[in-house]
């Protein structure tokens, strides 16, 4: 059976309160920053990033500016890309969160 993705999505907003929200979106924002830093600390521009991780340049961008939400899949070829393991990227992004 077919799964109808975009009312579970639709539902689950729905159920997010005001402070899950802005914790969700300061979260995304985070990862989308230490994916810049990262990528311009390895010397990659978007478009060599994105051939390498498979992906367009317009998708990464939109990763990279918190446009769109990153798929675990999508962040793990943008990660294998930069060859930064998760919990490495992960303990960046925790780190940033404390500054």
């Amino acid at each position: 059976m077919a799964e109808n993705t975009g009312s579970l999505r639709h539902t689950v907003a729905m159920n997010v309160t005001p402070d899950e929200k802005r914790r969700n979106d300061a979260l995304a924002e985070r990862i989308a920053s230490v994916l810049h830093d990262i990528r311009v600390e390895k010397e990659f521009t978007q478009d060599q990033l994105a051939v390498r991780a498979g992906l367009s340049r317009t998708s990464l961008g939109d990763v990279e500016q918190a446009r769109k939400a990153v798929t675990a899949q999508k962040l793990l070829q943008i990660l294998s890309a930069l060859d930064v393991t998760m919990s490495d990227f992960f303990r960046r992004v925790e780190q940033s969160e404390q500054m």
